[in-house]
């Protein structure tokens, strides 16, 4: 007697039912949805790089002109991010395919419209998903960057508030990046 259980893809496998994720103030990440994620079908939504043929969908709702996605592979998955414009007929927006697999892709959106819903999509960058790989995925407001900049003294000028996110010296000038 065989018996086999037969895995349902995901809720999200196509863009019309994509999964709402929060936009937060820091990278807060949101796991994919095992095993569900690795029976997911391609959509006809054209690809931008890599093979979409594992895609699954997201959507946030802008709540800034400019907002961070990551997506984090793990156990062999190369992520890809691929970002509409509106609807469920959308074109490309942005897309992005810069790491291999177990990295972490970063997609930097500008120009967004505050109030607009934004259709997103994370798949594995070669055929299929490796079996046992996954990623988590995240959309968030970027922090702005200060930089002090010091003679070799070592002496800053003083920026009030801010989390110290490095500190160093290059060519004898004393730098403090804050965010």
């Amino acid at each position: 007697i065989c018996v086999n259980s037969v895995i349902a893809p995901p809720t999200n496998d196509n863009i019309c039912g994509a999964t709402s994720l929060t936009v937060g103030t820091s990278c807060t990440n949101t796991s994919s949805q095992l095993p569900a994620t690795l029976v997911a079908t391609a959509s006809p939504q054209a690809a931008c790089a890599g093979t979409p043929d594992d895609d699954v969908w997201y959507k946030f709702v802008a709540t800034s002109a400019n907002h961070t996605i990551a997506a984090v592979g793990k156990g062999g998955f190369d992520p890809v991010i691929d970002v509409k414009n509106g609807n469920c007929a959308a074109s490309v927006l942005e897309c992005i395919n810069a790491t291999a697999a177990n990295a972490t892709e970063l997609l930097n959106l500008t120009g967004l419209t505050i109030g607009q819903t934004y259709n997103f999509r994370v798949y594995h960058a070669g055929t299929g998903s490796p079996i046992g790989s996954s990623f988590d995925v995240s959309v968030y407001t970027p922090l702005p960057l200060q930089y002090q900049f010091a003679q070799s003294n070592g002496s800053y000028s003083a920026i009030s508030g801010g989390t110290v996110l490095g500190s160093g010296t290059i060519n004898n000038a004393v730098y403090k990046v804050v965010a």
